[in-house]
């Protein structure tokens, strides 16, 4: 139940962005990237999934380890930005807007693909959160701040790739987020079985 209200808040919360906030589409295309590479991050090295996940993890199946992260995190991005998507057309009173749908993803697909170079040489489990609802406050501030310390490599690049999209106005197409993402993927791969 908590997390359908987290995806009913991200949708509010990118809605209003999408439709309120001169400059929006940067400020929309930025969180989604913020919101790919937290999702990536905390099903990979939360303690909480890592310590279910590492201890099965073998060469025999690295692949399905690896495809199936990538796919949950692709799949959550595309149903988070289809449902804001098509919230914005509604509430703007438009026809959906395919070309920002897949200027979003592409953006996202390179930020996904960069995880997977990051979680190469950047894979130390962190904790998580504790859960229930009594909850000690200043545990939950130290456990926020080494999630962000730990996520420092990730924001450098969502800088990077900021300047070269919104400054530098490099627009990729699809089909080259795609390649990217497939080829960092497959790198992850080689790098965990060898």
């Amino acid at each position: 139940m908590d997390a359908l209200w987290v995806i009913f808040g991200l949708i509010i919360m990118l809605t209003s962005a999408n439709l309120t906030i001169d400059g929006s589409s940067v400020i929309f295309f930025i969180g989604m990237m913020l919101l790919a590479t937290s999702m990536f991050r905390l099903i990979l090295v939360n303690h909480n999934f890592a310590n279910n996940d590492l201890p099965k993890l073998n060469k025999n199946n690295v692949i399905d380890f690896i495809v199936s992260k990538n796919a949950f995190t692709f799949l959550f991005i595309v149903m988070i930005l289809t449902l804001t998507t098509l919230s914005s057309s509604v509430l703007d009173k438009q026809f959906l807007n395919f070309s920002f749908f897949f200027q979003a993803l592409a953006y996202t697909l390179f930020v996904l693909g960069t995880e997977n170079i990051i979680y190469i040489v950047h894979n130390k489990t962190i904790q998580g959160y504790a859960g229930g609802y009594k909850r000690d406050a200043a545990a939950d501030i130290q456990v926020g701040v080494k999630g962000i310390i730990d996520r420092i490599p990730s924001f450098i690049f969502i800088l990077f790739f900021s300047l070269l999209f919104f400054f530098i106005d490099y627009t990729p197409s699809i089909y080259m987020a795609l390649y990217y993402w497939l080829v960092c993927m497959i790198m992850l791969i080689y790098f965990k079985k060898s």
